[in-house]
């Protein structure tokens, strides 16, 4: 299970990478992708989720050395800015760790009821939760 923080890092994330407008007008932090990371989280063997909620931990504290702040209490403006730095970062360990929770995130984006009837017209074979 996330903790308080987990969660709030989570929809700080999903709300930096997946802003509100577009097609369809689903914020990632609309998309409740803090409760999907839960519901994710849950389901993993024990160790694995440690290892991913202190991932979690580690990003979110990232920008205390440069912004004073942790991710999850930056401005919008700043945390997507701090996000393209991690995506593009010139050490791996911050592109394949955030890369990863995008990933986690990305699944339950395009699987959630509002953004399921855009791609299920691209896959015949069926698409949705």
């Amino acid at each position: 299970m996330l903790s308080a923080e987990e969660h709030t890092f989570i929809q700080a994330l999903a709300e930096a990478w997946m802003p509100p407008g577009g097609t369809p007008a689903l914020s990632g932090a609309d998309a409740r992708l803090g409760d999907w990371m839960d519901d994710v989280v849950n389901a993993m063997e024990p160790q694995t989720a440690k290892e991913l909620k202190l991932l979690m931990h580690a990003m979110d504290a990232l920008p205390l050395a440069t912004r004073l702040r942790p991710f999850h209490s930056l401005p919008l403006e700043s945390r997507t800015a701090v996000l393209n730095g991690w995506i593009g970062h010139p050490v791996s360990l911050v592109r394949d760790g955030i890369s990863g929770i995008l990933v986690l995130m990305g699944i339950g984006w395009t699987t959630h009821p509002d953004v399921v009837p855009i791609f299920r017209s691209m896959f015949r074979c069926g698409y949705g939760r």
